[in-house]
């Protein structure tokens, strides 16, 4: 009761019912000394509480639930899959006919890789791909340190880094990002009205101003030569179908950052208009799918949680790209 203190509306209202002035006529004597000391009081107690009570009274975290085995992992996985393949056959017209062949292409691949290797979303792939993060992360600090002249382009990815850290860690991971906004503030200003601008492009119909993706490179190519790293010395901390995996989904990345002919890479990413369209509505159909296998039942909390996560992230690399 102590920590949860006063709260303010009943204190404040009794504060200010003291009269201006005595029967006498004279001013109320240090009215305004108790005014202030009751809200500072009550000041005070709204902070103590908001920060104090989760620590003392903590909320208890809802039961994860049974957690399924990689096998039924997998089958939950493939069975999402198809059931988005499935709409997105349905929804397919004579205009994105052609994108909507890519996309399934790319989700019939995703299950394949599923059937090969079974948990391929484990712990320790959760923890090899933070690994790479960290590695760009690092990049990034030391072009900035450098005196790397695109600014902009150091802070969309530094976002970009962030925002893969905070879902797959479940938290935020944005604190070196604020440091650096805050030793940069005109920078992350500019990028904010760039990234409105493109949203408002988007939102309209208009194709977005294009970027420039030399940093991208970079950091693409600080993942490959780590991964590769870790695939020669044979490193105990992820297997090497996991390791490969990663080596392989960088290089792609790469390579489509690098062709100077986005729309010959349409079939593997997300460079064409309508390819783009079609993915952003079979992410959708993958969350809600997610959510409807969830909500009856058939998944426990942490694999839905999971799921959504590796649905976000290839949001995140799409947005970026």
């Amino acid at each position: 009761s102590t920590i949860g203190g006063p709260k303010g509306a009943v204190t404040l209202s009794i504060i200010l019912s003291l009269p201006l002035v005595t029967s006498a006529g004279d001013a109320f004597p240090q009215r305004d000394v108790i005014i202030f000391l009751a809200s500072g009081v009550i000041l005070c107690t709204l902070l103590l509480s908001n920060f104090l009570m989760p620590i003392l009274a903590p909320a208890q975290r809802a039961a994860e639930g049974p957690s399924e085995t990689p096998e039924e992992v997998a089958e939950v996985k493939i069975a999402i899959l198809r059931h988005v393949i499935g709409e997105l056959q349905e929804a397919q017209d004579a205009g994105n006919r052609r994108a909507t062949r890519e996309v399934i292409r790319a989700y019939s691949m995703r299950i394949q890789r599923i059937h090969s290797e079974v948990d391929i979303d484990s712990l320790p792939t959760t923890l090899l791909r933070l690994r790479v993060l960290e590695r760009q992360r690092d990049e990034l600090i030391k072009l900035r340190a450098s005196g790397y002249p695109n600014d902009v382009e150091i802070a969309r990815n530094m976002v970009r880094i962030a925002r893969a850290q905070s879902l797959l860690q479940h938290k935020s991971a944005y604190g070196w990002v604020i440091s650096n906004a805050l030793r940069h503030p005109a920078t992350f200003i500019k990028v904010l009205f760039l990234n409105a601008e493109d949203s408002f492009r988007r939102a309209t119909g208009r194709t977005p101003k294009p970027r420039t993706y030399t940093v991208a490179c970079i950091l693409e190519r600080r993942a490959i030569a780590y991964l590769e790293k870790l695939l020669a010395r044979n490193d105990s901390s992820a297997s090497s179908a996991a390791i490969a995996e990663q080596l392989a989904a960088h290089r792609a990345t790469l390579q489509v950052i690098e062709n100077a002919n986005p729309s010959a890479t349409m079939t593997m990413h997300r460079l064409d208009a309508k390819v783009r369209e079609v993915e952003r509505r079979a992410y959708r159909l993958e969350l809600e799918e997610i959510d409807n296998l969830y909500d009856a039942g058939r998944i426990s909390r942490a694999t839905a949680r999971n799921l959504r996560d590796n649905v976000y992230l290839m949001l995140v690399d799409m947005q970026e790209m």
